[in-house]
């Protein structure tokens, strides 16, 4: 990874140096393109004089198709660079191949060759994690293809909703579910129901991960460079989109609210569930999280989470963090066996389907484990089994980013041409012509050169 990173940093402080020494010749150019109009107009006529005006054009020449030369050059530089993110952008599953904890044989066998959540957590258990984290955003937001930003809010048009509501984990991680086959690029899910005591309850569905690349025009915060805000930024944007959302939806101080994500957007939601309780007069009663690295999040007392997690399933490892073990806060690790089903993509690895964590969310409510049954009793609380729901979509976009100015270095003036001294018997036209040198009957080519032709 550091190895990656200096190289491309190299290549941008190559194309800054070659962009300005492109200036630098443009910049002798003019003066050499000077110095020969003003050697022209002095109409001296000698045969000296006139080499000197032949030399000022052909170095002109040189040093245009020189400056043209390194401003190429300059171009395929940046594209590498290009190269090298979009390459560190694609990495799935296999990031260091040096590093003997991520790859080396667990308890649990790899599904699909994919690593392991112990191979991952113990793998990327390190200070340096982070610290490379904040350079891979760094990486990215140098080449011009994206940066974390402030979301916009959009209400979907559209009729109004209804669904029916029940107070279980695997209700709650079917919204994933039905966001996740909509499919529609940063869209979010606000569902207004009641609790038992009849007061309102929002229930913030957030997606997974949406596309596989980075793009710079992506609008889209859970895009993959989105896989970033949690670690880097805590979600604030995200808490902020989701903050505007539950206002649209009507909820006021006081109202329970319960975040729920898979993936990327579990990592969000737990972050979102510690912004809100710390700066919003909501009470986040409940957080499920599916296949989402959350063990960094230290979430608030009091509030109830469920975590679900596969031991063949890594993504969740990806912080080198497991998850506290509290008292309201409860890990359910699936260790059933997974395999790539037949004809199907394999994603980040078979053991992070969704479909395999909506079953072992399943399992958890009809679990009798104490601290299962702890975990979910505050779901039958704040969400009347049977009850009808209304259902908000909100759409997040980035803000976009203000268009980088082209700097444009305008060429040489061109000389016009003007009557001059008729050059002595002996004496070469200028370059760039063909015909006979005068008084010999010699034909003439011009300079061999890189500007020549």
């Amino acid at each position: 990874m550091a190895g990656l990173l200096v190289q491309y940093e190299d290549l941008v402080r190559v194309a800054g140096r070659l962009d300005s020494a492109t200036g630098r010749l443009r910049q002798v150019e003019e003066r050499v393109t000077d110095l020969w109009l003003r050697f022209s107009a002095l109409g001296v006529g000698s045969a000296s004089a006139h080499r000197v005006t032949v030399r000022m054009l052909e170095a002109r020449h040189a040093l245009r198709a020189s400056a043209a030369a390194v401003d190429e050059l300059a171009d395929g530089v940046r594209g590498s660079a290009r190269a090298y993110a979009e390459a560190e952008g694609r990495v799935r599953g296999r990031i260091l191949h040096g590093v003997n904890p991520w790859f080396a044989p667990g308890v649990y066998p790899r599904a699909g060759g994919f690593p392991t959540l112990q191979q991952a957590e113990t793998g990327l258990a390190s200070p340096v994690s982070e610290t490379a984290m904040h350079a891979g955003l760094g990486l990215i937001t140098a080449t011009g293809l994206g940066k974390l930003r402030p979301v916009d809010v959009t209400t979907l048009p559209g009729k109004t909703e209804t669904v029916r509501a029940e107070g279980t984990a695997a209700w709650i991680l079917g919204r994933s579910d039905v966001l996740k086959r909509e499919n529609d690029p940063g869209v979010i899910e606000v569902i207004q129901t009641v609790g038992a005591d009849g007061e309102p309850t929002f229930v913030v569905t957030l997606p997974g991960t949406q596309g596989i690349g980075i793009s710079e025009d992506s609008e889209n915060p859970f895009d993959v460079l989105g896989v970033l805000e949690p670690t880097v930024e805590d979600s604030r944007y995200v808490t902020a989109g989701v903050a505007e959302a539950l206002r649209r939806a009507g909820a006021e101080a006081g109202d329970a609210v319960i975040l729920s994500g898979y993936s990327q957007g579990g990592g969000h939601a737990a972050h979102v569930a510690v912004n809100l309780t710390e700066e919003s007069n909501y009470e986040v009663v409940f957080l499920l999280t599916a296949g989402s690295p959350t063990g960094g999040t230290d979430l608030p007392p009091g509030l109830a989470a469920l975590h679900l997690e596969h031991v063949q399933d890594w993504v969740p490892g990806i912080d080198g963090k497991q998850n506290p073990d509290t008292r309201d806060r409860v890990t359910m690790t699936l260790t059933d066996p997974v395999a790539i089903p037949e004809g199907e993509d394999a994603g980040l690895g078979p053991a992070h389907r969704l479909d395999n964590y909506r079953e072992g969310a399943a399992r958890a409510d009809a679990s009798d484990d104490a601290s299962l049954k702890a975990a979910l009793g505050s779901l039958g609380t704040a969400i009347a089994a049977g009850s009808i729901a209304t259902r908000h979509l909100y759409r997040f976009t980035r803000e976009k980013l203000p268009r980088r100015p082209v700097r444009v270095v305008p060429p040489g003036p061109t000389p016009s041409p003007s009557p001059g001294p008729v050059p002595p018997p002996g004496t070469a036209p200028p370059p760039g012509t063909r015909g006979r040198v005068r008084g010999t009957g010699e034909d003439y080519h011009p300079p061999v050169g890189p500007w020549g032709k």
